[in-house]
């Protein structure tokens, strides 16, 4: 999973008492460190990783956050990306499976343009 996150200093301060809530302890980030450019932090391991990013390719955070779709999962609402900020975020991140993500993406937004 991963999560994109607003860079200023009162978000790192709630993000790491959230990451110390969760169990990190000393291993969560400091409150400024979310003030640093393309700092990404890694916790687990694949399938059960979780990224935080601060910042991702073609896309800022307050651009995705005024078109974030929200989605229900199990009774809480969860915002993640639009459909476009995603596409745009793959085509952008340039790996051959992020290309081959964002072309199915596309497909699936014609297919639902069509109904």
């Amino acid at each position: 999973m991963d999560l994109l996150v607003d860079r200023t200093l009162a978000n790192g301060k709630r993000l790491r008492a959230a990451l110390i809530e969760f169990g990190l302890g000393s291993f969560a980030p400091s409150a400024e460190e979310i003030l640093e450019p393309d700092t990404i932090w890694q916790f687990g391991r694949k399938p059960l990783r979780v990224d935080i990013l601060t910042h991702i390719p073609a896309v800022s955070f307050e651009g995705a956050w005024r078109r974030r779709v929200t989605v229900d999962l199990g009774g809480i609402g969860i915002p993640v990306l639009g459909l476009d900020d995603l596409i745009a975020n793959k085509r952008a991140a340039g790996r051959a499976k992020d290309q081959a993500d964002a072309e199915m993406l596309e497909a699936v937004r014609a297919l639902s343009r069509r109904r």
